[in-house]
């Protein structure tokens, strides 16, 4: 018999490979967690249609961990040092015989003694041979490395309970001092092997709340590649997928842009070649969703969204495209959706080494590869994973425009101060967000619908441009969807709040005082739109509240009941970055909750053209 034995004193592990025609037994034992793992690998799984099996025992049962040697330190469990596993101890009976030509031919150093094992109640006797390095070197190079060790004795039968005989002789070769990168591998679980009930060591990264990350995505079975980018945000309720279908597609085999907006349950499908748009509900098995009941759906957590929620064992460090990746394991019977009869097993690789979030101060590891497989069914999917961005996503990365005509849209131009267009240009994704957050607010509409934000600066102030879209017109599939006005409706809100002086922009700054908060208002504005506006209100306009209204309790809309109220309970910038849910209440506490006030009312002006300063 032929087996590779390896030893990691320092990280307290043992692994003894052997090999036969047609399949490798792996055993690999993990004394810190008390795991024996045993692998059984067919040679040729394709030809055999045979997976590796793998079963865990407890590694204090163990016969063979026994034999092998180990130690006790410090009342627990250790593999022992490479000579110990010779029963190389010199507090026992050891007599050098001196120097004895082997029966292969070479001089080596020999010795001999005699040992009582009470496993078995075993004695045997051992005779070891060396190297002779004044003689000649092993093939690596080494002095004084094993060449055999004959153990003959006798043991007891552990099933019959009697005393039988034994001749042994191990002919050692390859002994190196240190382990390589192929012989750490030897102490890891196979690649595509899931291994159940195996001990985690070690938790999964946690995700952060919004990201976008490219993949290229390889079906070894069906031959192809493809190529992915997938944006998400959780505080905003918005995903992308940006792909080309190679495989049959109702949407085409043109490059698709995938929108799907969480607030209201509604997807929009846009043919990024032809300019098509199709706007329909969220579909129920896509990457981003997660089935609440039969007919609703919801957002994906980040865990989710990247399949990291499901029970994984950590294994080990791989290689993988030059990075050590440290990864982990699971397998899985709901795959491919809507759900697979056979097992898949789904490896997730992440950077070893954390790359710190400076705008948020934290650190996380990176994904790196994402390998799903399974061998009957043939599966093969790798995901290999690059350009992964954890900073906060801007409105145009969700543009869905397209899929609105001319009537169902209206360009605005907001003219506001522009004494503070430095602070505003260091952190313009910041700033584009918060004028969402703002217009969504007043507009009471999903942030989808504030679209193409642009910022400008002339004579005339600083400027600021956005796109307001009609609602879907189709009703969605979560299960709380918010109800919207349409497009007139929404401008009645906002055209309302600018002329009153209630609409600003929220800038935060720590020069700007105590609560850090400063508000931009609104001098005067314009928007475009390709039918004419229906009367606003009948009547008087609404009088404003002066400054001496010192409001503590606020009017929060929720699209159907008209006004709710809702009591002032902490200002956070970090939430009120999380999204358009929050958007609605907060926006009315920071921006109505503040000392002071706009003019009395904006005026509308045509378009102006930019100037140069």
């Amino acid at each position: 018999m032929d087996f590779h034995q390896f030893i990691d004193y320092s990280n307290n592990k043992m692994a003894l490979r052997t090999y036969t025609k047609d399949q490798e037994k792996v055993s690999i034992f993990k004394y810190d967690t008390n795991e024996l793992i045993r692998l059984t690998i067919p040679s040729n799984p394709i030809v055999s249609g045979l997976s590796t099996s793998c079963s865990i025992s407890p590694l204090s049962s163990s016969f063979m961990a026994q034999i092998l040697g180990e130690v006790d330190i410090n009342n627990k469990t250790h593999v022992a040092k490479p000579l110990a596993g010779f029963r190389l101890d010199e507090s026992k009976a050891i007599k050098y015989l001196g120097l004895k030509r082997h029966p292969d031919g070479a001089v080596c150093k020999v010795w001999e003694g005699c040992v009582y094992n009470p496993i078995g109640y075993s004695t045997y006797k051992i005779t070891w041979w060396f190297t002779d390095s004044q003689s000649w070197y092993s093939a690596m190079g080494y002095r004084d490395v094993p060449v055999t060790m004959v153990v003959a004795g006798s043991t007891m039968d552990r099933q019959t309970q009697m005393m039988t005989n034994f001749d042994h002789r191990y002919n050692y070769a390859d002994f190196r001092p240190y382990l390589s990168r192929g012989a750490i591998n030897s102490f890891q679980i196979p690649e595509g092997v899931f291994c159940q009930n195996e001990v985690n060591t070690m938790p999964l990264p946690t995700m952060p709340k919004y990201f976008s990350i490219k993949s290229e995505k390889l079906d070894g079975v069906r031959d192809y590649v493809s190529n992915i980018k997938e944006y998400y945000d959780s505080g905003l309720g918005l995903t992308k997928l940006e792909y080309m279908e190679k495989m049959n597609s109702q949407y085409g085999h043109n490059l698709l842009s995938i929108v799907h907006d969480f607030n209201t349950g509604v997807g929009y499908v846009m043919d990024k070649v032809h300019g098509n748009c199709s706007i329909t509900t969220i579909n129920k098995i896509g990457f981003d969703v997660k089935m609440v009941n039969f007919t609703n759906v919801r957002l994906k957590t980040p865990q989710e969204f990247l399949d990291l929620d499901h029970t994984y064992a950590y294994v080990g460090q791989r290689v993988d495209r030059g990075i050590p990746c440290d990864v982990w394991v699971t397998s899985r019977t709901d795959y491919p959706p809507p759900g697979g009869v056979y097992a898949t097993t789904w490896e997730q690789y992440f950077t070893a080494d954390v790359s710190e979030v400076v705008s948020d101060q934290i650190e996380f590891n990176v994904p790196v590869k994402l390998r799903i497989s399974s061998v009957n069914p043939p599966i093969l999917e790798i995901y290999n994973f690059y350009d992964f961005d954890e900073r906060q996503s801007t409105f145009h990365n969700y543009d869905v425009s397209s899929c609105f005509p001319p009537s169902k849209k209206t360009d605005y131009v907001l003219v506001v101060s522009s004494s503070n267009k430095d602070l505003i240009f260091t952190n313009l994704v910041i700033f584009k967000r918060l004028v969402v957050i703002s217009v969504t607010a007043y507009a009471y509409v999903s942030p989808i619908r504030v679209t193409n934000v642009g910022v400008d600066f002339n004579s005339t102030g600083l400027l600021v441009t956005f796109t307001l879209l009609d609602k879907a017109g189709i009703t969605g599939d979560v299960a709380h969807p918010v109800s919207e006005p349409d497009l007139d409706g929404a401008m009645a809100h906002l055209n309302s709040s600018i002329d009153t002086g209630d609409f600003n922009i929220l800038l935060n700054d720590p020069g700007f005082g105590d609560d850090g908060f400063k508000s931009l208002y609104v001098r005067s504005y314009s928007y475009f739109h390709s039918r004419s506006l229906p009367p606003l209100t009948q009547g008087k306009r609404k009088k404003r509240q002066t400054s001496e209204d010192h409001i503590t309790r606020v009017n929060v809309y929720d699209g159907t009941k008209g006004f709710q109220t809702g009591t002032v309970v902490g200002l956070a910038i970090g939430t009120l970055l999380g999204g358009f849910l929050i958007g609605f209440v907060i926006v009315f506490l920071i921006l109505h909750f503040k000392r002071g006030r706009g003019p009395s009312g904006a005026t509308s002006f045509d378009n102006p053209l930019k100037e140069d300063n």
